[in-house]
C-alpha cells in the first residue's frame, strides 16, 4: 500500500501550522504596507526600508517575499491575477467579432485598473523584466492571455466566422501586440478610465478583425 493511500483525509485538509500562518500574515502585512506607500507616496520615491518599517517586519524579511521593489510592485496585483477568469468564457459567442474581442481582452483592463496609479509602472516592469517570481507569475498569465486568444480565433474559424485561411498563431500574435500596446499607453494617460482605453481598443482592432472576417 502506498503512503498517499494510508494519510488521513484530515491530514490532508489540516490547517496550515503557527509558522506558515505567521508567514502568511508577513506577506500580507508586506504586500499591504507596499500597496498603501506606492500609492501615497509614489512607487519611485518610496523605499524598501519604508514598507518594512509600515510592514513592523525587519528590513531583511522583506527580501524573503520580493527580491526587489519591482517584486513588491508585482505582489500588490498578484492576489487580483488569482481571480481573472478565461477572458473568453462569458463572451456572447453570436456578438460581432469585434465586440467579442474588446469584451474578452477588457478583462485584462479591469485586472489593471485594481490599482490604476500602479499599472503603468508594472506593466513597465513587464518590459524590462528582472526575475522575481512574482513578476514571473504576470508573466505566465500574460502568456496564457495570448494563448486563449488564439483559441478563440480558431474556434470562431471553426465557427466560420474566420477566414478558414487564416494563420491563428500570426493572427494571435498581432492582435496580442495591438493589445499590449494599447493598454500600456492607456496605464500611462488615463489608467482611471476603462471606458476611453477600451474604446481606443476597439478603434485600434477594428482593421484587423475586419481582414480576419468573413
Amino acid at each position: 500500500m502506498s503512503i498517499a493511500t494510508i494519510v488521513p483525509d484530515a491530514a490532508l485538509s489540516a490547517p496550515p501550522g503557527r509558522r506558515e500562518q505567521n508567514k502568511q500574515a508577513k506577506e500580507v502585512a508586506i504586500r499591504n504596507a507596499a500597496r498603501r506607500l506606492f500609492v501615497e507616496k509614489g512607487y519611485d520615491a518610496t523605499t524598501l526600508r519604508e514598507i518594512a518599517e509600515v510592514a513592523q517586519v525587519g528590513f531583511g524579511t522583506v527580501f524573503a517575499y520580493a527580491t526587489d521593489k519591482s517584486g513588491l510592485l508585482a505582489m500588490i496585483f498578484v492576489e487580483q491575477l488569482k481571480m481573472l477568469p478565461p477572458l473568453f468564457e462569458d463572451v456572447d459567442g453570436d456578438a460581432p467579432l469585434l465586440d467579442q474581442l474588446v469584451a474578452g481582452l477588457g478583462h485584462l483592463y479591469a485586472f489593471w485598473a485594481t490599482v490604476p496609479t500602479l499599472s503603468r509602472h508594472a506593466l513597465q516592469q513587464l518590459e524590462f523584466y528582472s526575475a522575481n517570481p512574482h513578476l514571473e507569475t504576470i508573466l505566465k498569465r500574460r502568456v496564457q492571455a495570448r494563448t486563449e486568444l488564439a483559441a478563440w480565433i480558431a474556434a470562431m474559424m471553426q465557427a466560420r466566422r474566420v477566414c478558414r485561411d487564416t494563420d491563428v498563431e500570426a493572427a494571435a500574435d498581432t492582435l496580442f501586440a495591438i493589445y499590449t500596446s494599447s493598454v500600456r499607453q492607456w496605464a500611462a494617460d488615463q489608467p482611471h478610465d476603462m471606458a476611453r482605453g477600451l474604446a481606443e481598443l476597439r478603434r485600434l482592432m477594428a482593421l484587423p478583425m475586419r481582414a480576419l472576417g468573413i
